[in-house]
């Protein structure tokens, strides 16, 4: 693994010849931009966009893309690196599929996705079009200032002993005895935020509202190592048929009263005193964290927003949920 990974472009007739990215006077004005950072090339992780060189100056064809380019996708998930930088058009164009063009990309951080991660991407300028270009070397200085300033970051992240972000394994459960998946906005607006916050979707369905499918379907989830988090929508009013509390608080082992008084604080001040007919909870079963939200997108959009997504980051401080998951166990 590396901290950084370089993916250059497709090879040349030289780099073909001797197996390896960046030879040569390419090379060697590649270092000089890494020795600019801060860098040596021992330090960071090279490879091409693809690892041979294509016959013809063309474009990859379709099928070429489908073969090769999950090998490099791939090659990304293995070495995991915090940052990638992406030397050329080709890396630009074939893995972000991006055809605007290093002149409006170069120096720019980007965004590159894979499953529910996203990884930052700076581009830089090819060395063989800066040796071609060297009008553009200027340029290329303040792209390498740019990325200095990042793995500065890096380094005072972890003198800092900064924590990264810890993904989590979170299922939803809608509790309505009339929607479906196709029309479940709240669960919708759940799934959105997980993912987008970087965790995993471990998990989506929807159960009628019966205490003991609500119990059987939590019970049976919790018993799987992997969940960590289970968060419910629904049933969480007032009339005979809302019986989500209910049905959580008779499995619960613990209960996060705290929950259900900030949700009511910050519902408050949206509702007034509409809150009181609300009962969100949450507490703890075998190792497993679940929080019981009402049903409506709004509702579910403030426990998120103004509540999960702060203590389901590893990063919060001073304190946060997911420092606790590994003594879960011993605490019960």
């Amino acid at each position: 693994s590396s901290n950084i990974m370089v993916i250059s472009n497709i090879p040349d007739s030289i780099e073909d010849n001797l197996g390896k990215p960046l030879v040569e006077k390419n090379g060697e004005l590649f270092n000089n931009i890494l020795s600019a950072a801060g860098l040596l090339r021992s330090s960071v992780y090279i490879t091409p966009v693809i690892p041979w060189k294509i016959p013809g100056e063309r474009d990859l064809t379709l099928d070429e893309k489908n073969t090769l380019l999950p090998i490099l996708k791939k090659h990304i998930e293995i070495i995991n690196p915090k940052i990638l930088i992406l030397l050329g058009s080709d890396p630009l164009k074939y893995l972000l599929d991006d055809d605007d063009g290093m002149m409006k990309k170069r120096g720019k951080w980007l965004n590159y996705i894979f499953g529910e991660q996203s990884l930052p991407c700076l581009t830089l300028l090819d060395p063989g079009f800066l040796i071609r270009r060297p009008e553009y070397k200027r340029e290329t200085w303040k792209d390498i200032l740019n990325l200095k300033d990042r793995i500065e970051e890096l380094i005072q992240m972890k003198k800092n002993n900064i924590l990264e972000f810890k993904k989590l394994n979170i299922c939803i459960l809608t509790i309505s005895s009339s929607r479906n998946l196709s029309n479940d906005k709240s669960g919708d607006v759940l799934e959105e935020r997980i993912l987008s916050f970087g965790h995993k979707l471990f998990k989506r369905d929807i159960t009628k509202d019966n205490k003991d499918s609500i119990k059987k379907i939590v019970t049976r989830w919790s018993s799987n190592k992997e969940v960590d988090v289970i968060i419910t929508s629904g049933g969480t009013g007032l009339t005979e048929t809302d019986v989500t509390p209910e049905a959580l608080e008779e499995i619960f082992e613990k209960t996060i009263s705290g929950f259900s008084t900030i949700f009511h604080q910050i519902s408050f001040g949206k509702i007034n005193t509409s809150t009181i007919q609300s009962r969100a909870t949450a507490g703890i079963l075998k190792e497993t964290f679940i929080f019981a939200l009402p049903g409506s997108p709004s509702a579910v959009k403030d426990g998120w927003d103004e509540i999960l997504l702060h203590q389901l980051d590893s990063r919060h401080k001073p304190c946060n949920f997911v420092d606790i998951l590994p003594r879960l166990k011993e605490d019960i």
